[in-house]
């Protein structure tokens, strides 16, 4: 915006603030707001309550996790991880012990602030954990079983607050323009009738141009189109970073850790798996009490 000289509102250049405000303006929705008041299509919208609400999540999940663009290690369980305690996210943090060797954990935000007792937990080895976990869950079997839970969920997602007010109003133009050609048919008005009438045909065709670009932006998959996507992710290299973040977003929706226990929650209907971490095939000893010279509580820095 500012290398081809457009200015806000009050002229000047653009930054993250002027940013925010936009990407949180209700107005693009059609609220007007005077003062405490809200007035629900007071203006004009411009853009769709879905959209506008997945800005929001899209900026609160950011929001909890500031520092994942200043990060050198990337924190794959950011924004999935969760302290099992007190429910608060475990974010990133780093710091070097005293050979100077570099360590990278998840840390409980609420831990941090001394309110919660939750220890910190190795980066590796709690990725290494839920992607082994994860990646078990793609067999043959339960691949067949969400590739039908992802062609249902599409088609309810397809099915848009948007889309069905356009849907509604395609229907009233249908009536109001089969009214008009009884009305035509009556001899009422002809060349006033005539008129409305080619005006609502080009309404109809716009709105039937709205209703396909709104059916676009959430196309309904096939079983067989998933399916073949969690066999190719099937198939993926574990210890490839791109596969494993992969992996993660696509499959997981939260973590919930203890000190002595973990339960992950899947993307899918039944998708729920706990277990004692110490009967896991991993190396035990990962997590790791405070005071400990591994802490990076010499030389911190916050990640993801």
């Amino acid at each position: 915006l500012n290398d081809h000289q457009i200015k806000t509102s009050r002229g000047n250049e653009y930054n993250k603030c002027s940013l925010r405000r936009i990407l949180t303006n209700k107005r693009y929705i059609g609220i007007y707001t005077f003062g405490d008041k809200e007035v629900k299509d007071g203006l004009p919208r411009i853009i769709s309550d879905e959209l506008f609400n997945e800005v929001q999540q899209i900026m609160e999940k950011n929001k909890k996790a500031p520092a994942r663009s200043k990060a050198k290690a990337e924190y794959i369980l950011t924004t999935k991880l969760f302290c099992g305690y007190c429910q608060s996210m475990m974010t990133g943090l780093s710091g070097a012990g005293q050979s100077g060797k570099k360590y990278y954990y998840y840390s409980c935000v609420q831990a941090r602030k001394n309110l919660c007792s939750k220890k910190v937990v190795s980066k590796n080895w709690i990725e290494d954990l839920v992607v082994s976990e994860t990646h078990k869950l793609l067999t043959s079997e339960r691949i067949n079983l969400i590739a039908k839970e992802v062609v249902a969920l599409t088609k309810r997602e397809s099915n848009t607050t948007e889309l069905n007010r356009l849907k509604r109003l395609l229907s009233e133009n249908e009536k109001a323009t089969c009214n008009l050609i009884k009305a035509l048919e009556q001899g009422k008005a002809v060349d006033v009738i005539a008129g409305q009438i080619q005006a609502r045909q080009q309404e109809k065709l716009n709105l039937e141009n709205a209703i396909a670009e709104e059916s676009s932006k959430y196309p309904v998959l096939s079983v067989q189109e998933v399916r073949f996507f969690l066999h190719q992710l099937q198939k993926g290299d574990i210890n490839d970073m791109k596969y494993r973040k992969t992996l993660v977003d696509v499959l997981v929706n939260r973590i919930y850790l203890y000190d002595d226990k973990m339960t992950i929650l899947y993307h899918t209907q039944d998708g729920q798996k706990s277990f004692p971490l110490e009967q896991t095939c991993l190396p035990k000893g990962r997590l790791v009490e405070a005071g400990r010279v591994e802490l990076p509580s010499e030389n911190p820095s916050a990640g993801p």
